[in-house]
């Protein structure tokens, strides 16, 4: 065996590994940033969407006071989704006008379902959005078409 063939049989083998990692990095970077642009539009601009690298990876963080209610929604039509074990509060029907009672003039409706004063507005419900639900689902239906473009 010729030491120059191995050596550069080795470089070769070396620029294609860096290549692949450099496609692997751009691939997820572009997936995660896809989720993100989903979730923000979901929220509607009410909710800071970022990035944020993680070991292997990046996170896609909804930031903002309102992050809770929209993604669950509040009153008779908070549903917990795949998110909904991730948060430090209980997500159902009532919870929030439950654990806020005192704070925000909430009190429990004759169905149970609970209402809650707000800026001088009366909440029955508020819709979930479910935009990190929704990013979720997309990335999951798109990630196929993004490898297809980084790798080929």
């Amino acid at each position: 065996m010729n030491p120059i063939s191995v050596a550069r049989a080795q470089a070769k083998y070396q620029r294609l590994w860096d290549e692949f990692n450099r496609k692997v990095d751009i691939f997820i970077e572009r997936v995660a940033e896809y989720g993100r642009e989903y979730a923000e539009l979901g929220y509607g601009g009410e909710v800071s969407v970022t990035l944020e690298p993680i070991e292997n990876g990046y996170a896609i963080v909804a930031s903002g006071q309102a992050v809770g209610f929209l993604e669950f929604g509040a009153g008779a039509t908070a549903i917990p989704n795949e998110f909904a074990n991730q948060v430090s509060y209980e997500v159902r029907p009532g919870s929030w006008s439950e654990t806020h009672a005192r704070m925000y003039s909430s009190t429990l409706d004759a169905f149970g379902l609970g209402w809650w004063v707000f800026g001088n507005v009366i909440y029955y419900e508020v819709q979930p959005r479910n935009a990190m639900q929704g990013a979720w689902e997309a990335v999951h239906d798109v990630w196929r078409d993004i490898a297809m473009e980084v790798f080929s």
